[in-house]
């Protein structure tokens, strides 16, 4: 069975490296977007809509309402 010197010999041999904390931090910043993508996901429906902040049958962006005529 191996001791705690020897595990930590065999992990990091060939002395500094930073692969492990690469590793846990792009793992980190991962799941922070992750995160950030659901909640977005979550907030939209509500904000897009009947009820929402842009209305979805509001009609303003038909062409045969539009106050610019292009003719």
């Amino acid at each position: 069975m191996m001791n705690n010197d020897e595990f930590f010999r065999r992990l990091f041999h060939g002395g500094n490296s930073y692969w492990l904390t690469h590793f846990v931090i792009l793992r980190l910043l991962g799941f922070v977007y992750a995160v950030a993508f659901l909640v977005a996901a979550q907030q939209l429906v509500p904000l897009v809509g009947e009820h929402g902040l842009t209305l979805a049958n509001d009609g303003s962006f038909s062409s045969r309402r539009s106050a610019i005529k292009w003719r």
